[in-house]
């Protein structure tokens, strides 16, 4: 059964993080050629996932394999998935230095990325950090732009929702949160004063986060996780050595 392996496959992935290189290494050797037997749809984000354990491990005599099977990979991807492929590898590629991988899989990427579709956003966004990484902030920034629009028309909702007392609907919340989280990695690819001006900018929303309309019994979950995405803008990557 496709489904089953997919499933042992994603665990056993999972698992390689917890382990040291010794331990990890043999095993993603043998697991990475069984991802070619699952669903077709499936193999580009188990294909990143593979590419993001190796770079952790810095064992770059894989990546070139396992880029030419994503690449083909991609072509099929599920677009609810392609953020996820595209945050995997372009991250296990930045931790290696592989320049020029990059630009291979952004061309591949940018293929695949269909530009029309808004729920085809988050890919966008991810691909905009990538051509950001690569010093193309110039081509990046009509996606920053867009996905900035959209996050004020989400949050606009939600104030109106507020105000107004209505129901919220579920996702309501959760779609402007998820899309802060994309800009605030995508944002720590920037050069500093964009990347930290975006950042700022992205606080001025807290004031809409609630979770009163939520079921939420213990924490408030929205404000962590809008917490959460900032704090991962600010320390991961490049921002990570800066200010």
């Amino acid at each position: 059964d496709t489904g089953e392996r997919e499933r042992l496959i994603a665990g056993i992935l999972d698992v390689l993080l917890e382990l040291n290189e010794a331990q990890a290494v043999p095993i993603l050797a043998r697991t990475w050629p069984l991802i070619a037997k699952i669903n077709e749809e499936r193999r580009a984000i188990r294909y990143a996932e593979a590419i993001f354990i190796a770079g952790r491990f810095g064992r770059k005599e894989l990546v070139p394999e396992l880029l030419k099977l994503l690449g083909g990979a991609l072509r099929v991807v599920e677009s609810a998935a392609l953020d996820r492929v595209l945050e995997h590898s372009l991250r296990a590629l930045r931790r290696i230095g592989s320049r020029n991988e990059i630009a291979e899989l952004l061309a591949e990427a940018e293929r695949a990325v269909p530009s029309a579709r808004p729920d085809a956003l988050h890919a966008r966004l991810a691909f905009a950090g990538g051509r950001t990484f690569l010093g193309d902030f110039a081509r990046a920034q009509p996606i920053f732009d867009e996905a900035r629009a959209a996050l004020s028309d989400g949050f606009q909702e939600i104030a109106k929702i507020l105000h107004d007392g209505s129901p919220m609907t579920p996702g309501a919340l959760a779609r402007p949160l998820e899309l802060v989280r994309a800009l605030a990695l995508a944002y720590a690819q920037a050069p500093l004063a964009d990347a930290l001006g975006g950042l700022a900018e992205l606080t001025a929303h807290f004031r809409n986060i609630t979770d009163d309309l939520n079921t939420n019994t213990h924490y408030c979950l929205s404000v962590v996780h809008f917490v959460e995405s900032l704090v991962l803008g600010i320390t991961l990557n490049n921002l990570a050595l800066g200010e």
